[in-house]
This record gives structure tokens, C-alpha cells and sequence, in this order.
């Protein structure tokens, strides 16, 4: 799987219920929550480790484009455009 953002733990969840293999994300909860995308706080690798799966977590990918449209989001979203 491909997202813009790091899984929630409820998609986190049913990525390993449909036997992912792997998910590959640009931006972390963090920067989400740091634009007023709540999520609960629970990183993707700590969910991985405790459910002992495998599913292969490639983070970081195009990272800081993901954090400017993020940004660009929150503008709009606040009314002050793009």
C-alpha cells in the first residue's frame, strides 16, 4: 500500500488483515497532527513489533513534499488559499 501519510492503527490493522506485505508512506503521524490531523499517536513500527508481523514499512518516501502539501491542506483548509 501507498499513502500520503503513516496508517492509523485501525488501517494499520486491516493492511495485515489483508496480508500486506508492505506500506510505503511519506509523512508520520506527527507531521499530520502538526496540520490538525488527529490520529492516535501509535506509530505504525510500534503496532508492527507488537503484533509480530511482517509487514515490511518503507517510511519517509518523499517526505518532505508530502509535509508541503500537508501544509498547502491546512491554508485552504484555513480559509488563506494556496
Amino acid at each position: 500500500m501507498y499513502s500520503s501519510c503513516e496508517p492509523c492503527p485501525m488501517c494499520f490493522a486491516a493492511c495485515v488483515w489483508a496480508k500486506m506485505a508492505k506500506i510505503v508512506y511519506a509523512c508520520r503521524i506527527e507531521d499530520a497532527d502538526k496540520v490538525g490531523i488527529r490520529q492516535i499517536p501509535i506509530p505504525s513500527s510500534l503496532m508492527n513489533q507488537l503484533r509480530r508481523s511482517n509487514v515490511d514499512l518503507v517510511v519517509d518516501v518523499l517526505r518532505d513534499e508530502g509535509v508541503k502539501l500537508f501544509d498547502a491542506w491546512r491554508r485552504k483548509s484555513m480559509g488563506s488559499g494556496v
